[in-house]
């Protein structure tokens, strides 16, 4: 089913949220509802913060003091590792897919995408791209970023 050209993005639940996140892997046209970002978000924080507490629960290292891979029992230190890959593998992994969602939230929001570059301005980048992605739903912004290939609503 096609997206409808010119009609609000749908608010969605978090199981469709993350569906879609990783359906519209690439897709930088078109636009991404607030709750479609915002569940997206939620769900790549809760995944790292899973990620992180297991590997500091398998190597006994600590959040606020560290503990060097070398310095820990062979058995530990491959498993700590691991975690770690496993990591660094969703961070890329979900590198793409966290801009196109951003760059989409953007666009329904009736901005360009490109504003997603204020985030790297160092300090107040951050704080910049918030109230753009907070920013209500245009009910304009399809006529501007309806064109091209749409996200998959379904």
């Amino acid at each position: 089913m096609a997206p409808a050209v010119g009609h609000p993005r749908p608010s969605v639940s978090f199981g469709r949220a993350v569906k879609l996140f990783f359906k519209n892997y690439a897709t930088f046209s078109g636009r991404a509802s607030r709750s479609e970002y915002w569940f997206s978000v939620l769900f790549n924080g809760l995944s790292i913060l899973l990620l992180d507490a297991l590997y500091y629960a398998v190597t006994g290292a600590g959040i606020f003091y560290g503990a060097r891979l070398a310095d820990m029992a062979d058995d530990t230190a491959t498993k700590g590792m691991l975690l770690a890959l496993l990591l660094f593998a969703f961070m890329v992994g979900t590198l793409i897919p966290n801009l196109s969602i951003t760059w989409r939230r953007l666009h329904d929001a009736n901005s360009s995408g490109a504003i997603y570059f204020l985030s790297w301005i160092p300090w107040v980048g951050s704080i910049i791209l918030l109230v753009f992605v907070t920013r209500p739903s245009n009910p304009t912004a399809w006529q501007r970023f309806d064109t091209g290939r749409l996200p998959a609503e379904t």
